[in-house]
């Protein structure tokens, strides 16, 4: 397969996620020949699909791998936290964040993420920590907060009607 097939195949990979045909989406991911499997574009797409189909956890193991492979990036990182915590695995999500390099556990994003698994935790004191952090880095989180209903238990349910 020459890049020119490759690049057409994952945009007709691309366009069946747009219409919401994860099967064949995945056929077709799976038709690729093994050398083109494992290439970033094809990870993504993968992820893409899993996520899709609401499989946060396979998602995030494969969001890892790219991760791995790129440990500069703050955001592929971020990207395994979120699909864990989309997929329930709160305490997974928060063992990935604490593994992550000093610098990067301060962003905005990082700290607002941990304070919802805290809170899906119950953890109401580390939640609470979080917040603080992340509303000191970005005082428009505390907006989104608001409705966030990982913050319930602080904020209560209908927070965001009486503001």
């Amino acid at each position: 397969m020459t890049a020119d097939k490759f690049s057409h195949h994952c945009r007709q990979i691309e366009g069946y996620l747009e219409l919401g045909l994860l099967e064949e989406a995945y056929n077709l991911l799976e038709d690729l020949p093994s050398t083109f499997k494992t290439t970033i574009e094809a990870l993504q797409l993968h992820i893409a699909i899993q996520t899709k189909a609401g499989a946060y956890i396979k998602a995030s193991y494969l969001a890892e791998t790219l991760s791995l492979g790129d440990p500069a990036s703050t955001e592929k990182a971020l990207a395994v936290a979120h699909l864990r915590y989309l997929g329930g695995d709160y305490q997974g999500a928060v063992q990935w964040l604490s593994s992550m390099k000093t610098a990067e556990t301060q962003s905005a994003p990082c700290l607002y993420l941990k304070a919802q698994c805290h809170g899906r935790l119950g953890e109401l004191e580390q939640m609470k920590a979080a917040l603080h952090e992340a509303f000191a880095v970005d005082e428009s989180l505390k907006m989104k907060a608001l409705d966030d209903p990982a913050f319930e238990s602080v904020f209560g349910e209908d927070a965001h009607h009486a503001s």
